[in-house]
């Protein structure tokens, strides 16, 4: 069986579980659900996590001041071109170390 907006094939002899953000029966296997810390499967499949995840980084903006373009990545807070610039520079502000006290 072959599910249409996933595009993932399915095993009908697996116990099912329903996604509570699509709505959809998915096997109920470290596959399609991550696991939580206590050892129970998440409530959204990891189709919608990243779709979430996709939407979050292609909404929120740069946060370097002035700076529309939209985050890289759900998880980082700076566009590409802010990326590749802490790619060549990798610490912008110049951190002065703290004298030892003798």
């Amino acid at each position: 069986m072959q599910n249409v907006l996933h595009n993932t094939e399915i095993e009908l002899d697996v116990p099912e579980k329903r996604c509570l953000k699509c709505g959809e029966y998915w096997p109920e296997t470290d596959e399609f659900f991550p696991r939580l810390p206590n050892g129970h499967l998440h409530g959204p499949c990891k189709a919608c996590i990243d779709e979430r995840r996709r939407e979050v980084a292609a909404t929120k903006p740069c946060v370097i001041p002035g700076c529309t373009n939209p985050r890289y990545h759900w998880r980082y807070a700076r566009c590409w071109e802010h990326r590749a610039y802490l790619q060549v520079n990798p610490h912008p502000r110049g951190y002065k170390r703290k004298e030892a006290v003798r």
